[in-house]
């Protein structure tokens, strides 16, 4: 799966979760950072990484468990078909 890690140096700006083009990452009000939601759905793209002014956070895929990135995971993909 995919971790998000994020150091001190985060600003709040949000601009991880607003350039992440699957949704794959949230903002979590209560720790105020940001949280990987839909790690299934990570491109591992680098957006994120690259959106962040401060660099606060990078993406960690778990090459070990042989991750391969999906458009959208099976569940979320069922549910945007039944809208």
């Amino acid at each position: 799966m995919i971790r998000l890690e994020t150091s001190s140096a985060c600003l709040s700006c949000r601009a991880c979760v607003d350039f992440c083009f699957v949704n794959a990452i949230a903002w979590d009000e209560e720790r105020g950072r940001p949280v990987m939601k839909y790690g299934q759905d990570c491109q591992i793209c680098g957006v994120c990484e690259t959106a962040c002014p401060a660099g606060a956070l990078i993406i960690l895929p778990d090459w070990a468990g042989q991750y391969q990135p999906r458009l959208l995971s099976d569940e979320r993909r069922s549910s945007h078909e039944t809208d």
